[in-house]
């Protein structure tokens, strides 16, 4: 697995290209980022094109998928869903 390491948001912004080709190639890209902020998923994911909605997500797009990692609780009004 190819893991491309942007520990600056000038290195994340050099090697875009490189990522977005690796994305129309294999369908995903992992991204080692400068920090594991939500601003910075988005930012990261804005970057490559629209960031789909979820009715589950937060203002970031985030949804939380584990009670042990909680982004925010709005997806429990969904469960059924």
């Amino acid at each position: 697995m190819t893991t491309f390491p942007c520990p600056t948001r000038a290195r994340f912004h050099a090697m875009r290209d490189a990522i977005a080709d690796h994305v129309a190639i294999h369908g995903y890209a992992v991204i080692d980022a400068w920090d594991a902020e939500a601003a910075t998923l988005r930012e990261v994911s804005e970057s490559f094109g629209r960031v789909q909605t979820h009715i589950r997500a937060d203002a970031n797009g985030l949804v939380g998928i584990s009670p042990d990692t909680i982004v925010n609780r709005e997806w429990e009004a969904h469960r059924e869903e």
